[in-house]
């Protein structure tokens, strides 16, 4: 089965976001002064193959793990969705 995959990966809520806040002040220079606490991550999309989401969602576990997320400064979030195969 194949499975489109979205990662999306923050900042920890007590790390500095440097990019968040370089944003924030353009956006109260352009008078939207409504707009706070903007933090900055990113997001990353592929497909993997996987017996069932389960397995692609351990498969998409380990690569946020071992290469895409640093723990001390970064979390996830996982969302998985079957597509036609």
């Amino acid at each position: 089965m194949v499975y489109q995959v979205q990662i999306i990966i923050k900042p920890l809520e007590q790390i500095a976001n440097p990019e968040g806040q370089a944003i924030e002040r353009a956006l109260a220079a352009l008078s939207f002064s409504t707009i706070d606490s903007v933090r900055v991550g990113k997001v990353i999309n592929f497909n993997i193959r996987a017996v069932d989401s389960s397995e692609a969602h351990e498969l998409t576990q380990a690569i946020c793990n071992k290469l895409l997320v640093n723990p001390v400064m970064q979390y996830s979030e996982i969302s998985i969705t079957a597509v036609a195969d």
